[in-house]
């Protein structure tokens, strides 16, 4: 295998969410979340394979299910 390690999901969904939830740039996203870059590139992909609606969704139907537990 080459090349460098994969970046973490949960670090580049994290940055991700920063940028679209605040509006920022993608170059003010802190570098906490990782490589500007790499987060821009995976949801870009991940939008057009349909990967990132299977991600909302779930955590949609998580939540879903969480509050009609509570209630």
């Amino acid at each position: 295998m080459t090349g460098r390690k994969r970046a973490d999901d949960r670090k580049v969904i994290n940055g991700i969410l920063f940028v679209l939830i605040t509006g920022c740039r993608w170059g003010d996203m802190p570098a906490v979340y990782g490589s500007q870059a790499t987060a821009w590139r995976r949801l870009k992909r991940w939008s057009e394979e349909g990967i990132w609606n299977k991600i909302v969704g779930s955590l949609r139907d998580s939540a879903y299910q969480l509050v009609s537990q509570i209630r």
